[in-house]
């Protein structure tokens, strides 16, 4: 059996393994071929929200971290994500960066922004089966996935799953530092030590106790920013759409092919790769 999977699945797949190596030294363990390829549709984030919460534990603060864990991943309803991590190596050069604005709640939509180094970034989006990609040419790339799971069916992943949130939660080395005020907005911080060294500092809304912002440093893999963003869906949907953001640009319809063997870029239409075992 063979499952059909957009490439932007397999570049960003790939992409995911490079930061894992990055951060960790060894590759993630996959269940299959497929479940890897989907797993890296949740853009490098999951990875970077896994990240978030791997880093942070015990608290002084009574159920803060049950509370911290109840809400990991959420958002307000009726609301865009909008998540932005950029990951420096120890020397302070910019290694990954990402950008992702998605929806918790039918109808599902995202549209993202990756950029590996001082590489060119690729610009993507789906929704239902349809898949979009920007090429600097001045062309939005349409494309329609025959079968298999489409990355617009199912909401936007913000977050690793709960059992291993639940371990992370209860193994960290975190201090709860009450309510802090950042730019005239309270907030409720978590101060962490790692085990391996260096100091984040993580972000929730003191009611909801959703994450508003994660910064470590002195980390053996460097420095991580990242923020979240809840923007109002209603007046905010173009930030979904690639079409959305490129109006004079050609749409490019044609129908969706096969991935050759060169390496993906903005300039590469969308295609397919067919992963055996799914």
């Amino acid at each position: 059996m063979s499952t059909t999977l957009p490439d932007h699945l397999r570049t960003l797949g790939g992409q995911l393994d490079e930061a894992w190596m990055h951060r960790y030294g060894a590759p993630p363990r996959r269940k299959s071929v497929a479940r890897a390829k989907l797993v890296a549709a949740s853009v490098v984030l999951a990875g970077a929200a896994a990240l978030a919460v791997a880093l942070f534990g015990r608290t002084t603060g009574p159920g803060a971290v049950e509370q911290a864990l109840a809400a990991v991943g959420s958002a307000p309803g009726g609301t865009i994500v909008h998540l932005t991590s950029i990951s420096r190596d120890d020397r302070g050069v910019i290694v990954e960066r990402a950008e992702l604005w998605g929806t918790t709640t039918p109808p599902f939509a995202r549209r993202w922004i990756l950029r590996a180094g001082d590489g060119e970034p690729i610009e993507q989006g789906a929704r239902a089966d349809e898949y979009t990609q920007y090429d600097p040419a001045g062309i939005v790339y349409v494309r329609t996935l025959d079968g298999g799971i489409a990355e617009g069916t199912r909401p936007a992943d913000f977050a690793a799953d709960a059992a291993r949130l639940k371990s992370y939660l209860r193994d960290g080395h975190a201090r709860d530092a009450g309510e802090v005020t950042v730019d005239g907005t309270i907030r409720r911080r978590f101060v962490i030590t790692p085990p391996g060294g260096g100091t984040c500092t993580y972000d929730v809304q003191p009611q909801t106790f959703v994450g508003v912002s994660l910064t470590c440093a002195g980390t053996p893999s460097g420095r991580t920013d990242q923020t979240w963003e809840y923007l109002p869906r209603a007046g905010n949907e173009r930030l979904l759409s690639v079409t959305g953001q490129h109006p004079s640009a050609r749409v490019d319809r044609a129908p969706i092919g096969p991935c050759g063997p060169e390496r993906h870029t903005a300039r590469t239409p969308p295609c397919v790769v067919s992963s055996p075992g799914a």
